[in-house]
C-alpha cells in the first residue's frame, strides 16, 4: 500500500494514503509547503514538490511458460486474454448510518408535531371557542385529538431521543473517518456522549455538528445554492439553549407560585413561558430534522465521488 506521512511544526502524522493526502490538500488543511515523506523512505519533501500519483513499485508477475499453457487451461486464458478494464464500485454510506439517520429523524418530526400542538392549545386556551370560525374550533378539535393520543409520550420521549442522537452522531463521524482517518477528524464516533455532559451539551454539540456539515460536503459543492445549514445550525443551538433555560425557569417559576394567591398572575406566566418554551422546542427538533437528513444526503454524494 501506498503510505504517506505529513509533518505539521514538530509533530508528525501518519500514515495515509496518497488519495487522504490529497484530499488534504484540496481542503485547505495541508499548504504546499507542508514537508511529506513516502513509508519506508526517511527524505522530508515539500508536497508541492511530491509525487502523489505514483505508484509504489510492485514484484513483476511470474511469466507463465507458453509450452506448458494448453489453449483451454486457466493459465492459458490469463496469459492471452485481453486486459479487463477495472469498474470502481460506488462507495456507499454504512447501513448503521442510514439507520440511525432514520430513526433519529421520526423521533425528532414526532417531538417537533407535538411541540406545535402545545403551542396551539396554549394559543387557544383562553378563547371563546363558541363564537371563533369554524377553521379555529376545527383546529382546536385536531391539535386536541394529537395530543391525547401522543402527548404523553413527551414524558419519556428523551430518552430515545438522546440516545438516538449519540448514536447518530457516532455513526456520521465513524463513516467520515473511514475515508478521511483520523488525523483529519477533531472529533470522533465518541463525540455523541457530548449530549449526556451538563451545560456542555449546550455548547459542544453545535461544534461536532458544524465539523460533520465542513467534513462531509464535496469541495465543488462549496459553491453550489442549496439549504444554508450554516444559518441552520445557528438556529439550531439559539433554540437549544432558549428551550433548556426556559424549562428551568419554569420549574423554578412553579414552585414560586406555589400557593400563589392570585392565580391569573400565576396563570398568565406560567402559560407564557409554556409556549415559549415549546414553542423553542419545536423549532429545535425541526432544525435538528434538517441537519440530520441535510447531512445523510450530503455523506451519500461524498461516498458516491469519492477519488472523483
Amino acid at each position: 500500500m501506498d503510505e504517506w506521512h505529513y509533518k505539521r511544526g514538530e509533530a508528525e502524522f501518519g500514515p495515509m494514503s496518497a488519495t487522504q493526502i490529497r484530499a488534504l490538500k484540496e481542503r485547505g488543511t495541508l499548504k504546499p509547503e507542508t514537508p511529506v515523506r513516502r513509508g519506508g523512505t526517511s527524505v522530508w519533501l515539500p508536497l508541492a514538490a511530491a509525487d502523489l500519483h505514483a505508484a509504489v513499485p510492485e514484484a513483476p508477475p511470474v511469466p507463465v511458460p507458453v509450452a506448458e499453457a494448453k489453449p483451454d487451461s486457466p493459465a492459458f486464458a490469463e496469459v492471452y486474454a485481453p486486459p479487463k478494464a477495472s469498474a470502481r464500485e460506488p462507495l456507499k454510506v454504512p447501513r448503521t448510518l442510514l439507520a440511525t439517520a432514520i430513526l433519529l429523524s421520526l423521533i425528532l418530526l414526532h417531538i417537533g408535531v407535538l411541540r406545535l400542538a402545545e403551542v396551539v392549545l396554549i394559543g387557544l386556551h383562553q378563547q371563546d371557542l363558541e363564537t371563533t370560525m369554524p377553521f379555529t374550533r376545527m383546529l382546536w378539535s385536531l391539535t386536541t385529538l394529537i395530543y391525547e393520543i401522543a402527548g404523553h409520550s413527551l414524558d419519556w420521549m428523551f430518552i430515545p431521543l438522546f440516545l438516538a442522537l449519540m448514536a447518530w452522531q457516532g455513526c456520521a463521524f465513524a463513516a467520515l473517518r473511514r475515508l478521511y482517518g483520523d488525523a483529519m477528524l477533531t472529533h470522533g464516533p465518541a463525540s455523541g456522549l457530548w449530549w449526556l455532559a451538563p451545560l456542555a451539551n449546550l455548547v459542544m454539540p453545535f461544534f461536532c455538528l458544524r465539523e460533520l456539515r465542513h467534513l462531509s460536503r464535496r469541495q465543488r459543492q462549496r459553491q453550489q445554492v442549496g439549504i444554508p445549514f450554516g444559518p441552520v445550525l445557528w438556529v439550531f443551538e439559539i433554540n437549544l439553549v432558549i428551550s433548556v433555560l426556559l424549562d428551568w425557569i419554569l420549574n423554578l417559576n412553579e414552585r414560586a407560585m406555589d400557593g400563589f394567591t392570585d392565580s391569573l398572575v400565576f396563570d398568565s406566566t406560567t402559560m407564557t413561558l409554556s409556549a415559549i418554551t415549546s414553542l423553542a422546542g419545536a423549532v429545535f427538533s425541526f432544525t435538528m430534522l434538517i441537519i440530520v437528513m441535510g447531512n445523510l444526503r450530503q455523506q451519500m454524494r461524498l461516498h458516491e465521488h469519492w477519488q472523483d
